[in-house]
């Protein structure tokens, strides 16, 4: 059985809890007690625009039919969130929003490496949750 609006779901859900973390993490001063929640809030980006990307590209039935490897949907979802990734990078940098100068070249690259690896994440579990398992 495959159910293709389950990547859909649970993006939705993700990006409620990302936007709790993220209003939470800004209110309360959490970004600047607490080093690594800037890593799970991107992880969580990630987590959640890979499997937008991932209904979008093989569920939604606009770009390819099924995934016909592993590696494919792997790949272009992690290329989409890279995308987006780096057009937040250089959002934060134009506007000045990146938290110093000093490290923002390390900072740039966690966030990068953590939205891949959630794009990744999302692209196994759509692919799990979506493709047909025969039983039996």
């Amino acid at each position: 059985m495959r159910n293709r609006r389950f990547p859909l779901y649970a993006s939705l859900v993700l990006m409620f809890l990302l936007a709790v973390v993220h209003i939470a993490g800004m209110y309360l001063y959490l970004y600047w007690a607490y080093w690594w929640l800037d890593i799970l809030t991107h992880f969580l980006g990630g987590l959640a625009g890979g499997l937008v990307a991932y209904w979008v590209l093989f569920c939604s039935g606009h770009f390819f039919r099924e995934p016909v490897n592993y590696f494919a949907p792997i790949l272009l979802t992690i290329a989409c969130l890279l995308v987006a990734g780096v057009a937040w990078e250089i959002f934060e940098y134009v506007y000045d929003i990146a938290d110093t100068k000093e490290r923002y070249v390390l900072d740039t690259s966690i966030d990068l490496f953590m939205d891949a690896l959630g794009a990744a994440l999302a692209a196994f579990v759509g692919i799990k949750s979506t493709i047909i398992r025969y039983v039996g």
